[in-house]
């Protein structure tokens, strides 16, 4: 699949960039892998002129490094997408499912927030947004990505993409 974009033409711009991301999302689920407790996150980053498209799934990030007063500074360009954003979180409970951290034998949360099903303690997904993850999409988990635009100036700024799961933004 083959698209001419017009960088002038942001609503064309991001069409194309969600056509890439559903076509992506369908192959996922037509193909031979077991989806119902597997997917992945993404992001992708397209620069057109003076404009970086990003769009992503999930916690892989994208991070722009500008160059200001003689130092780099690391600035997000993406949005981890976390069961525990409101946004994420009324979607989720909307479609039927819970968001809670996993809970030790004593009942004690530990690490982050998850997504379960209402009544089962599965998948246990600890983001809002995944290609594939099947039982997940069940309960409102969507690979439908978080789409943003910024100018910028390819002399004085340099981005990097990543799904390394320790990596912070100034890292």
């Amino acid at each position: 699949m083959h698209y001419k974009m017009n960088q002038n033409n942001p609503d064309q711009v991001k069409e194309s960039l969600l056509a890439g991301f559903a076509l992506t999302a369908r192959e996922v689920s037509e193909s031979a892998i077991d989806i119902n407790f597997s997917g992945t996150t993404t992001v992708s980053c397209l620069i057109l002129g003076t404009h970086l498209w990003c769009a992503n799934v999930g916690d892989s990030r994208a991070v722009l490094a500008k160059f200001k007063n003689g130092d780099w500074m690391a600035c997000p360009i993406s949005r981890d997408h976390k069961p525990d954003d409101n946004q994420e979180k009324q979607r989720i409970l909307a479609s039927g499912g819970r968001i809670e951290p996993f809970k030790d034998m004593n009942g004690d949360p530990i690490g982050p927030y998850r997504v379960w099903l209402k009544n089962e303690n599965i998948p246990g997904l600890a983001m809002a947004r995944s290609i594939g993850d099947a039982v997940a999409a069940s309960v409102g988990v969507t690979d439908e990505p978080g789409n943003f635009v910024r100018s910028i100036s390819i002399t004085t700024q340099k981005f990097l993409t990543s799904s390394w799961k320790s990596m912070t933004n100034s890292s």
